[in-house]
């Protein structure tokens, strides 16, 4: 295993991930109306919450096969595992299809058709994570953007308004993604495909499958409320402004979202690795190395300005809710790819529910306080952002990290987001803003990492 090789692997997958992110939150805010764009977020909100209708069951397998390879697996066994998880999600599915039918609500009918293909990627995915096998892993993660993008510029071409064919391009996408990583899994089990769905296998083995939903079950309710923390800042869009307003604050999500889909690859490249090696040394140069990638992130945001000020001119008023929550990354990239991973590897999945529902509640109150106090979208910007910062700076159950560099990284912190700040309000035009914010950034990585700089430069990191 070659962590060097892995990250760009996946990295180089998440690429055609952030194009198919581009078109879906430049294009389609261009075509379609506030309203239509304003409800084709909402369902992307509800559809953050597919993940848990697993009931961790796939967080347990990611679990007991961390630090595996191929020849450490069952196959029998796994083969009972893949047959279990599709009958008991065609369950749930059904489950969630009549809410959607009892209530006449085309969004969660929708949520519905995508639960099933989704969380069977995830449920490969996951595992390939585990025994770090990256190459199905990347294949697998591309086979979604390219044929959303596929559809959904077929779509704009010919004319479609409707934000329902776009949610029907994306669910196609992952069923196509399915049927690859179907093929790939008879190829594991040496072309022995097996399926046997029934209800009476579920309730005869459960008690093999039950520690599995167990191990993986604190793993599951912590991240229900580890998206919820994240998404506190949307919720309350939602919630407390008008579909214009939601509108606005959701488009500011996507277009950070471009540069956050490179911490999905940095996350899941990082957990066998991890797992190998959680020495407080090497953890803390991951996390210095996070922040310095964050930083330079920030430079992104200039080309996303440019973008929205020619293209998308409705959309204009979000630009400082993007450059609000765009200072987020450094600290989203801590929090998701080191304590996230050290939860699991460490076994505190306990610890990771309570310090998630602590955070949680930390976000919540701030982001309550600071509207009812300002009234305004970006003080829930604010808010989202200082309520990352406290938890990647003040990590409580981390035990690798507590007290080491506390003063440091606020001081880097303040110093890089100010950095950012003056830059941005100073208004220059594309190059000046880019080459101004870089040399600042290079200088400021050099006082505060200088090593860990000069070994990124001679590629020893």
């Amino acid at each position: 295993m070659s962590l060097k090789k892995d990250l760009l692997r996946v990295s180089g997958s998440n690429l055609i991930v952030m194009l198919s992110s581009i078109i879906n939150g430049l294009v389609l805010p261009y075509v379609l109306s506030i309203d239509a764009f304003s409800d084709l977020k909402t369902y992307t909100l509800y559809a953050s919450f597919i993940g848990f209708m697993h009931f961790g069951f796939v967080d347990g397998l990611n679990i007991k096969y961390g630090g595996s390879t191929f020849k450490d697996v069952d196959k029998k066994e796994f083969d009972g595992f893949h047959s279990f998880f599709i009958t008991f999600q065609l369950l749930v599915l059904l489950f969630v299809m009549l809410i959607g039918l009892f209530l006449n609500n085309t969004i969660i009918l929708l949520v519905g058709l995508a639960l099933l293909p989704i969380n069977l990627q995830s449920f490969f995915l996951y595992f390939y994570q585990a025994i770090g096998e990256f190459k199905d892993y990347t294949r697998a993660v591309i086979i979604v953007p390219i044929v959303n993008i596929l559809l959904t510029l077929l779509f704009v071409f010919i004319g479609v308004v409707d934000y329902k064919f776009y949610i029907f391009s994306t669910i196609f996408s992952y069923l196509i993604s399915i049927i690859f990583l179907e093929l790939r899994y008879r190829t594991f089990l040496n072309n022995r495909f097996k399926l046997s769905l029934g209800l009476s296998n579920i309730f005869d083995d459960f008690k093999i499958y039950k520690p599995i939903f167990i191990s993986g079950f604190f793993i599951m309710l912590g991240n229900v409320l580890f998206t919820l923390f994240f998404d506190t800042g949307r919720w309350m869009a939602k919630f407390l402004s008008n579909n214009e307003g939601f509108a606005k604050y959701s488009l500011g999500i996507s277009l950070i979202g471009f540069v956050v889909i490179f911490i999905s690859a940095i996350n899941k490249t990082f957990y066998p690795y991890l797992y190998r090696n959680n020495s407080s040394k090497l953890i803390l140069k991951y996390k210095n190395t996070l922040y310095l990638i964050g930083s330079f992130s920030l430079l992104s945001f200039f080309v996303l300005k440019l973008i929205i000020t020619f293209f998308l001119p409705k959309y204009i008023d979000s630009l400082p809710l993007t450059a609000i929550l765009m200072t987020s990354i450094p600290g989203m990239m801590i929090i998701k790819s080191i304590y996230v991973n050290l939860y699991k590897i460490q076994k505190k999945e306990r610890f990771f529910l309570f310090d998630t529902m602590l955070y949680l509640i930390v976000a919540i109150v701030l982001s309550f306080s600071f509207y009812f106090y300002f009234k305004t979208l970006t003080s829930i910007a604010i808010a989202a952002v200082i309520a990352i910062y406290i938890w990647a700076i003040f990590p409580i159950n981390c035990i690798a990290l507590i007290g080491k560099g506390v003063v440091k990284d606020l001081g880097y912190i303040i110093l890089v987001t100010n950095a950012f700040w003056f830059v941005y309000s100073m208004n220059f035009n594309l190059i000046s803003s880019l080459g101004i914010l870089f040399v600042i950034l290079l200088f400021l990585n050099l006082l505060f990492f200088k090593n860990l700089v000069i070994d990124i430069i001679h590629f020893r990191i």
